[in-house]
């Protein structure tokens, strides 16, 4: 059952949609009546090469997910994003935005503004209206203009029905409390409030509500605590607010020992991580109604083509509420937070297109629709990080031998299934290893060669690059020379990698690549940025637990030699801390060379010059320098904790040393280097046997720690789980 707050803007009746088609001559909008069915998101053509302008809400990931969705879905229908403006929450940047905006005269604008009333935006809806130029409006409701939106009544409801679903299975709904907090600052209850209430009170009957004060969300944790401290005699509290806080309140309720469960409007990897901690009983946290920021570029571009093109459209769209928890989450996103679902229209033929449009340099928040450089060697969409692409912009590549070329297909690849397979004939590998001195690296090659024996095929050549630019060129020259059918290259420095490739091209030989992206090679290795989002988001979460995020200092240690890894990782890791404690947190990087001895060097003497660090968050490349990072704070006698990366046997030997509030040592990430030749040599026999295979193949990432080590690895770091074929 969905219950309607009805006569509240933004919330419309599903049933009775009013139509609005959008006048040129007076810039308004006019009624068109009542359409009998909902809105159809589906991409559609524009008639003309359109401009869109945005202006956007700060930079948060859900800001993130709305411009990937807005700018490919542009591109699919033939349109363009032009001059976009970050309003960051300021009423007074809002106007500055419109004018700024108005001067490269697009045809239409998204306007994202997270304004408590759509006052705060009327002088920018002036200047647009004046100018006669639509909008639409996500999130919040504005006259004049189209919203798009979650329906927020509905979001309550729904998540108010689980929780008192949940209440009467296990409590008989006996004794229950709801818990939700205020962040307007005492203007009373929100619209998404009132329908979890609601909600709750569908199942269980009218029951006690209580708010607290948590206007800002990295308080939440100790407000709910001493909520809870309190109010002793609220038996079983069924807690609500959007995803950060609920995640803080159950975290409360755990921590405090009490009966409930939270629920949570949005999702993304606070969600996701805590529905991984454990049970709904254990952890308090029962789920979350999902908004999917990743389809509202869908239904905004589609909204303002068919404004443009005079056909009407709701005056409010909203896109379906959808309730996960542990039953359903792996049929919507993936463990990093990425959507695997196939909800709205289908996106098969969109990919990322390269921004354009004017830059805007009039205001100073103004900021163009700006994007990386059209890449000119190897086929595959523009607009995100090569070697790291999310999987809809992962395209099939087939390896022409006439060409020696890799050409894309047209439609997103399938997950790569990297089964064992038997050759057609004994095709010969050769491996060129990055660094064979290193456990890693072995375990790398023993892969590649069990797995090339029982397929039928084998290795040929094999050279040590030796981490050395040169010597990888020379690799790949004396590699060639013995003519083999495809290469295995594990070279990690970057700056040798379009000559080496150019090498292969000359020769027509098929590459797969380890670790470090390739022009015209099949990609296959980590995430790096995703990796090291997750290693953010579990540092994150323990500084949010042990200190409330309080004084929190992010402390990088990049190694300037070993290329765009490093950096990916460390990149991903300071974006995961910001997910969960907020963009303040400050980031220091400190320069080591990769090895345990300058790691502790370099981390000590950071320590000693910034006394002031209060609790350092500190990561690396690897666990070979994380775990000396570890061993600086344990030794100055400083706050804070190390994540790590390679489940290395330094790493699995510091975290049965002790509790990371000794150690100082929180975790790693495993990369499960063991698997990789499972990989990479079922790529190649693909390639070499005219199978299409995705352009980028990457290994699944799980963040080990002492909860789930004996899962993965014994205690002198062989692998014991059954992953992979």
């Amino acid at each position: 059952m969905i219950y309607l707050l009805p006569g509240v803007p933004g919330i419309p009746h599903y049933l009775r949609t009013d139509a609005w088609t959008y006048d040129f001559a007076t810039g308004t909008f006019e009624s068109a009546g009542y359409l009998p069915k909902s809105f159809d998101p589906s991409i559609r053509q524009a008639s003309e090469n359109y401009e869109f302008a945005w202006i956007r809400h700060p930079a948060l990931a859900i800001s993130e997910y709305v411009e990937e969705s807005l700018r490919s879905t542009a591109a699919a229908s033939g349109i363009h994003i032009g001059a976009v403006c970050e309003s960051e929450f300021d009423t007074q940047g809002t106007p500055a935005c419109a004018e700024a905006i108005l001067e490269t005269h697009p045809d239409a604008v998204i306007f994202s503004t997270w304004g408590w009333h759509w006052t705060v935006s009327e002088a920018a809806m002036d200047v647009f209206e004046t100018a006669r130029i639509p909008m639409v409006f996500p999130h919040v409701w504005h006259p004049n203009a189209i919203l798009f939106s979650t329906n927020e009544y509905t979001t309550g409801s729904v998540a108010g029905i689980h929780s008192g679903q949940y209440a009467l299975k296990t409590w008989n709904c006996e004794n229950v409390h709801v818990l939700l907090t205020d962040v307007t600052g005492g203007a009373g209850s929100s619209v998404t409030d009132l329908g979890f209430i609601d909600g709750v009170e569908a199942v269980c009957g009218e029951v006690p509500v209580s708010q607290f004060p948590a206007f800002h969300p990295y308080t939440t944790l100790s407000a709910a605590g001493e909520w809870l401290t309190a109010n002793p005699g609220a038996e079983h509290v069924l807690a609500y607010s959007d995803e950060f806080r609920a995640v803080s309140m159950s975290q409360a309720m755990e921590n405090a020992g009490r009966s409930g469960v939270a629920s949570g409007e949005g999702f993304g990897p606070l969600s996701i991580g805590r529905l991984a901690d454990g049970s709904t009983e254990e952890t308090r946290y029962l789920g979350s109604v999902a908004n999917f920021p990743e389809l509202h570029g869908v239904y905004a571009i589609a909204t303002l083509i068919d404004i443009l093109e005079g056909r009407p459209v709701p005056r409010e769209i909203n896109v379906h509420q959808h309730w996960i928890d542990r039953d359903n989450l792996d049929q919507y996103y993936n463990p990093e937070g990425r959507p695997v679902h196939d909800l709205g229209p289908a996106l098969a033929a969109r990919s990322l297109e390269p921004g354009i449009g004017p830059t805007v340099e009039s205001v100073d928040p103004v900021a163009p629709a700006s994007g990386p450089a059209e890449s000119n060697v190897a086929p595959g969409p523009a607009g995100a990080i090569l070697g790291a692409l999310p999987p809809e912009e992962v395209f099939p590549w087939t390896y022409n031998f006439d060409t020696a070329t890799f050409e894309a297909g047209d439609t997103p690849a399938a997950p790569f299934d990297p089964s064992i397979r038997q050759a057609s004939q004994d095709w010969e590998i050769a491996w060129i290893s990055g660094w064979a001195a290193l456990d890693y690296l072995q375990y790398v090659e023993d892969s590649i060669r069990r797995t090339a024996a029982a397929s039928g095929a084998h290795v040929g050549a094999v050279c040590d690059s030796d981490f050395n630019p040169a010597k990888a060129l020379a690799c790949a020259e004396t590699v060639a020379e013995t003519d083999p059918d495809a290469v295995v290259f594990g070279n990690w420095r970057s700056e040798a990698a379009g000559s080496s490739m150019a090498v292969f091209d000359a020769a027509g030989i098929p590459v797969v690549t380890i670790e470090v992206w390739h022009p015209n090679a099949i990609f296959f290795g980590a995430n790096n940025y995703l990796a090291g989002e997750l290693a953010g988001v579990s540092s994150g979460r323990y500084a949010l637990n042990t200190w409330n995020c309080e004084g929190v200092h992010v402390l990088l240690a990049q190694i300037l030699a070993a290329g765009e890894a490093p950096n990916l990782r460390t990149d991903g890791f300071a974006d995961g801390v910001h997910a969960v404690c907020g963009e303040d947190v400050p980031v220091s990087r400190i320069d080591v060379d990769g090895s345990p001895q300058n790691g502790l060097q370099s981390t000590t003497s950071w320590l000693t010059a910034n006394p002031g660090a209060e609790h350092v968050l500190a990561t690396s490349l690897d666990d070979v320098v994380a775990v000396p990072m570890s061993r600086a704070m344990e030794q100055a006698g400083r706050s804070g904790v190390a994540a790590g990366h390679g489940v290395e046997p330094i790493g699995i030997d510091r975290l049965h040393e002790g509790p990371a509030s000794e150690t100082r040592y929180l975790g790693s990430v495993a990369y499960f280097p063991e698997l990789y030749g499972v990989y990479a040599v079922a790529a190649l026999i693909d390639v070499l046997e005219g199978r299409p295979v995705p352009a980028e193949i990457h290994m699944d990432h799980v963040w080990i720690n002492r909860q789930n080590i004996d899962q993965y690895y014994d205690p002198e770091g062989r692998p014991i789980h059954d992953l992979g074929p």
